[in-house]
C-alpha cells in the first residue's frame, strides 16, 4: 500500500516539475529519468527528481527518537529516487556543531533543499539568513521569514489530551498533580507544559510542583524524588514532557514505594516498552519517523517549484497498556529493526 502510494506522489511530483518546464509554452518535456530539462521560456535547466539532492540536518545524531527521521528520509529518497544526505550532531546540547553542518549544507552549492531539526531556533534562523535553496524545518513550529515551510505535531493538543485522558481515568479523588518540564526556554517543552495545564486548570487543578528536568532521566529521578519530599510522598499524577523523564520519575516513585500515574511523552520505543513493562502508564506518541519522510518529500516538491502550505501540523497518538504492544511493531518497522 505504502509503495502504491508513493508511486502516485511520485507521479504527481513529475508532473509538477514538468508543468513548470513547459506551462507557459503549452510544450510537454521528458527526461524524468536524471536528464535535465530546458524550459523554452528561460532557456535554464530544470532538474528532474532523479538530479535532486536533498539535505537532512536532524537535531541529534544518535537518539532513539531521531533515528525515526532518519530511516524516514532515507525512504522518501529511496520511494521518490532522489539522493538524500543525513547528518546530526552528537547531542541535543551540541549547538554550534548543528549550526556548521545546515551553514555548510545551505552554503556548498551541493543541495537542491535543506531539511533541519533545529537545536535552538533562534541562533538556527540566523545561520540560515537569505537561504538560495527551500529550507524546511521539522518538530518546530516557528515564524521565519526565510522559511519554506514547517512541519510538527501540536504539542499544545497533545500534551493537553494526555493530560485529560489522565484525569479522566482517575477521577474526582484525584491528588497531588506534579509536572517535569523541558530544558527552559525550549519551544516544544513549552507547548508541552501549556497543554498540561491547560487540563489541569479546565479540571480546576492546580499543580503541587512544577519543575524542569532538562529530559534526561536521571534529573528527573533526582527531581522527583525532592517532590516527593516536599510533599510528604503524596502525588497521584506526573505528568512529564518526555518518554526519559517519565522513566526517572518511575524510578523514583519506586524506590519511595509510591503508587502514582505516568505520563510520558514522544512515543519512542524506549516509552512504549516501558509501558509494556509496567513502568509507566501512558505516553503521547508523535511522528518522528513522518519528520524525516514528509520533511523530505515536501523538499522535492519545493526543489521543483511548488508552493507548500506554510505550517504542516501532523497528529499525535495516546499509547496506553491497551495499544502499546500493537504500536511497537509500527515502531519497529519505522526504526529499520
Amino acid at each position: 500500500m505504502k509503495k502504491k502510494m508513493m508511486m502516485v506522489l511520485l507521479s504527481m511530483v513529475l508532473g509538477i516539475g514538468l508543468m513548470a518546464c513547459g506551462s507557459e509554452s503549452g510544450s510537454t518535456a521528458e527526461g524524468s529519468e536524471g536528464t535535465d530539462v530546458a524550459d523554452e521560456t528561460t532557456g535554464e535547466a530544470v532538474k528532474s527528481v532523479a538530479d535532486l539532492k536533498i539535505g537532512v540536518i536532524v537535531r541529534d545524531g544518535g537518539g532513539e527518537f531521531w533515528k525515526y527521521a532518519i530511516t524516514g528520509a532515507n525512504d522518501a529518497g529511496r520511494d521518490l529516487g532522489c539522493s538524500v544526505d543525513v547528518v546530526g550532531p552528537q547531542s541535543q546540547t551540541s549547538y554550534e556543531e548543528q549550526n556548521n553542518m545546515i551553514e555548510n549544507f545551505l552554503t556548498s552549492g551541493k543541495y537542491d533543499a535543506v531539511v533541519i531539526g533545529p537545536l535552538q531556533p533562534d541562533s538556527v534562523d540566523k545561520v540560515i539568513g537569505e537561504p538560495s535553496i527551500p529550507v524546511i524545518l521539522v518538530s518546530t513550529d516557528v515564524e521565519f521569514p526565510a522559511l519554506t515551510s514547517t512541519i510538527s505535531v501540536d504539542n499544545v493538543t497533545g500534551a493537553y489530551e494526555g493530560a485529560k485522558y489522565a484525569l479522566d481515568l482517575l477521577g474526582d479523588e484525584i491528588g497531588n498533580v506534579v509536572l517535569l518540564n523541558g530544558t527552559p526556554g525550549e519551544p516544544n517543552g513549552i507547548l508541552r507544559q501549556d497543554g498540561f495545564e491547560k487540563a489541569l486548570t479546565e479540571a480546576g487543578i492546580q499543580p503541587a510542583a512544577s519543575q524542569s528536568a532538562d529530559y534526561l532521566a536521571d534529573k528527573a529521578a533526582s527531581v522527583m524524588e525532592n517532590m516527593l519530599t516536599e510533599l510528604k510522598n503524596e502525588v497521584s499524577l506526573v505528568l512529564c514532557a518526555n518518554d526519559e523523564m517519565a522513566a526517572g520519575a518511575a524510578m523514583a516513585l519506586d524506590q519511595a514505594g509510591v503508587e502514582a500515574y505516568i505520563v510520558g511523552y514522544d512515543g519512542v520505543q524506549f516509552g512504549v516498552q516501558s509501558i509494556i513493562d509496567g513502568n509507566i502508564d501512558c505516553t503521547i506518541a508523535q511522528s518522528p519517523y513522518m519528520f524525516g519522510y514528509q520533511g523530505v518529500e515536501d523538499a522535492v516538491k519545493a526543489a521543483l517549484g511548488e508552493e507548500l502550505e506554510r505550517h504542516v501540523q501532523l497528529q499525535t497518538t495516546i499509547i496506553t497498556s491497551e495499544n502499546a504492544e500493537e504500536f511497537m511493531e509500527t515502531l519497529k518497522t519505522q526504526s529499520g529493526n
